[in-house]
């Protein structure tokens, strides 16, 4: 109901000359939105009178030879642990400043 009041009203708009849409567009949304709502369609049950069952996974033909496994790796040291040096920092610095007083902000803004 709401979808034929919004189409309505379009139609109106467009005939009033206040959108520039053609009526013909809007009418073909509106059979493409109607058709794409219809549960109409028949299912494959319907049609065909056989229970759907879901694919299943195709089975490969078997192939004679034997399974491995893991074998455990043996990781051999070539030399000793990389030890990286400690970062050097800048030193701190400290830099005195001299803020001005309130009083000289007041006079500074004060309109003149």
């Amino acid at each position: 109901m709401k979808l034929a009041f919004t189409v309505a009203r379009c139609l109106r708009d467009v005939r009033n000359g206040r959108v520039p849409v053609h009526t013909r567009s809007i009418a073909f949304s509106v059979v493409i939105a109607l058709g794409a709502c219809s549960e109409d369609t028949a299912s494959l049950e319907q049609e065909s009178g056989e229970i759907y069952q879901s694919p299943r996974a195709q089975r490969e033909p078997t192939v004679a030879g034997y399974s491995l496994s893991p074998v455990v790796v043996i990781h051999e040291q070539t030399g000793p642990a990389f030890q990286p040096p400690a970062p050097i920092w800048p030193s701190a610095a400290v830099v005195d400043v001299a803020l001005p007083d309130a009083t000289l902000l007041v006079l500074y803004l004060a309109p003149r």
